[in-house]
């Protein structure tokens, strides 16, 4: 029986269950402070780490950073899907499941139904491939021995005409859905259905699931059509928002980097002698959807292009779209312009690893690539050069940061420290003011002011994994119970994909009475640089803290004024408090003159 899990069922069995009484059940917890501890059910220690907060309903581990909620802990721990957990959980404390409706269930089945059908394509190309002495053979030749085969799933499509689409259908798969895998071409006139891979090694495409969502298919011992055919987009596979290599990425424990290579043998190179930390685009220029996915999976990105014209171009463009959506990424720039496949096939793997330790510097490169293009010995060269470095170094939020590169652009390249910094500061001068981040002032009381403070801090948590996960942990003074409340939904619902549709959950917010419809127009339609996120966020909770101190400060005047009037009232511990509460916001106004300076 399948049932309809919506955010009301998620959020009845979190009320109704207690984490810690939860969790106590597998793990011995004890009370210290706030919360509980005890050692991790995820990872082996001694000393314990595994940090349980009751009030907030989520777990962290200090050590192996696992954490989650009552339905992430029963998935992680019992091995269960995110669905089997819910049903689990909510049988256990007595919550009752919906059905889902005769509609709902036949668009699973047909999603099912096309996974199953690429899974049983990725056997038999698997298959035809351990049959296949030519295949087999290319492969060795280039390094791909039967361990990484395995690993990667690779398979061999034959050169006949419809040999899959034959096997697909003696499964009993229907036709039609066998075409929306994008896994055979039908002719309009005949009707005649053939194979789209004929005579090609084939690179399944796995989603973080474990699950075969596309294919790529490179030419075999032929001439014919491309080198390189990928899937189409289909109901369950969208190229710009998948990785091939992501599976074996996340079955890493230790996810320190991540190397981004152009095309399948790249990764597969890599992965032959034992380097796992590679991904590829597939087929198209890095997506900001793919940037989001490589921040979700790994601290540091290396960008591992070809070293011609258009692996150059390419990976200005994803230095760009790592920079959007918050990631520094280094440049590995290979001799001679080569490949990473034809780099270890020359070189082996530990010449590789050097080639990332020398690794570049997004921004460096970026400025010795704009070297290229202007001769520096003369005066128009020069200035050509350092408007363009200028407009380079304004995209450098950290002030720290753009000192370190106004200087070493003065060193390299022979320009004044003082005009460089200029011609930069005369630029953000003119920058557009959405490229800002919101610094207002307003009264310890507005409702304006704290909504406008609260909805950047709640922008940019709706657009940042990274930040939200973040700011769970910490404790934000929310002054409009309505962001309050919808910060708390945001919470228990499971597998978010960043960023979030801000227009579709300020909607659902809306509808639910936690935001107005006003506040959910302004919160929709604020626009916010990405690569500003933390800073905006820092700002807004600090705006966030003085108010509500200032509105307390109010408070214990008044408190003051009447213990005054009474002389049966102590008056010490509120003069404490309104000192102590002074002292704070004193602080505050001193941090935030030096962040303005």
């Amino acid at each position: 029986m399948s049932y309809r899990i919506d955010d009301d069922v998620l959020n009845e069995i979190k009320d109704r269950a207690n984490i810690v009484d939860l969790i106590g059940q597998y793990v011995q917890l004890k009370k210290t402070g706030s919360g509980y501890v005890g050692l991790c059910p995820f990872h082996n220690e001694k000393t314990p780490s595994f940090h349980v907060r009751e009030r907030e309903g989520y777990y962290y581990c200090f050590g192996c950073h696992a954490t989650g909620d009552i339905f992430s802990f029963m998935m992680e721990h019992n091995h269960m899907s995110f669905v089997d957990s819910v049903e689990e959980l909510a049988k256990r404390y007595g919550v009752q499941l919906k059905e889902e409706n005769k509609l709902d269930q036949a668009k699973k089945k047909y999603l099912e139904n096309l996974y199953q059908i690429n899974r049983e394509a990725a056997f038999f190309y698997m298959k035809n491939l351990s049959r296949e002495k030519g295949p087999l053979l290319y492969l060795e030749n280039r390094g791909v021995g039967r361990e990484t085969i395995l690993k990667y799933g690779l398979g061999y499509a034959p050169l006949r005409k419809k040999d899959l689409c034959e096997h697909l259908l003696s499964l009993g798969y229907k036709l039609n859905e066998i075409e929306d895998c994008n896994l055979v071409f039908i002719n309009q006139t005949s009707g005649e259905a053939s194979d789209r891979f004929k005579n090609r090694i084939i690179f399944p495409i796995i989603n973080s699931r474990g699950r075969v969502i596309g294919f790529g298919g490179r030419q075999f011992n032929s001439d014919y059509g491309p080198k390189y055919l990928n899937s189409r987009d289909t109901p369950i596979f969208h190229k710009g928002n998948n990785l091939y290599g992501l599976n074996i990425i996340q079955q890493k424990k230790n996810r320190d980097r991540i190397i981004l290579v152009e095309g399948y043998m790249d990764v597969i190179a890599l992965g032959s002698v034992g380097i796992y930390d590679a991904v590829a685009s597939l087929g198209t220029a890095l997506t900001k959807d793919q940037g989001q996915l490589l921040k979700k999976y790994g601290q540091e990105v290396f960008v591992c292009y070809d070293g011609d014209e258009a692996g150059i171009r390419a990976t200005k463009r994803a230095i760009n779209i790592l920079f959007s959506v918050g990631i520094k990424a280094k440049i590995i720039c290979l001799k001679d312009g080569m490949d990473p496949d034809d780099f270890i096939k020359s070189h082996g793997p530990d010449a590789f690893e050097l080639e990332v330790k020398r690794a570049k510097d997004a921004i460096e490169y970026l400025i010795e690539d704009l070297k290229k293009n202007f001769t520096l010995d003369s005066a128009e060269g020069k200035i050509g050069f350092l408007k363009e470095v200028s407009k380079l170094l304004r995209g450098v939020q950290s002030p720290v940061e753009r000192d370190i590169y106004i200087d070493q652009v003065s060193r390299n390249y022979q320009i004044s420290r003082e005009s460089l910094k200029a011609e930069i500061e005369s630029g953000q001068a003119k920058k557009n003011v959405v490229e800002k981040a919101p610094t207002i002032r307003t009264g310890p009381d507005s409702d304006i002011g704290n909504n406008i403070h609260q909805r950047s801090l709640m922008r940019v948590l709706l657009m940042d994994k990274n930040l939200f996960d973040d700011f769970q942990k910490r404790k934000i003074i929310w002054n409009n119970t309505g962001y309050e409340r919808a910060f708390e939904d945001l919470k228990t619902l499971e597998n978010l994909d960043f960023p979030l549709d801000v227009e579709g959950t300020a909607d659902r917010w809306v509808e639910k009475n936690y935001l107005s419809r006003e506040e959910g127009y302004f919160l929709k339609n604020l626009e916010i640089n990405p690569t500003m996120n933390d800073q905006i966020a820092e700002e807004a909770l600090h705006r966030l803290e003085i108010n509500y101190l200032k509105k307390r400060r109010q408070e214990l005047i008044q408190d003051i004024d009447d213990a005054e009037a009474d002389s049966s009232l102590d008056l010490s511990d509120l003069i404490r408090e309104f000192n102590e509460i002074n002292k704070q916001i004193l602080e505050g106004d001193r941090y935030e003159n030096r962040t303005n300076e």
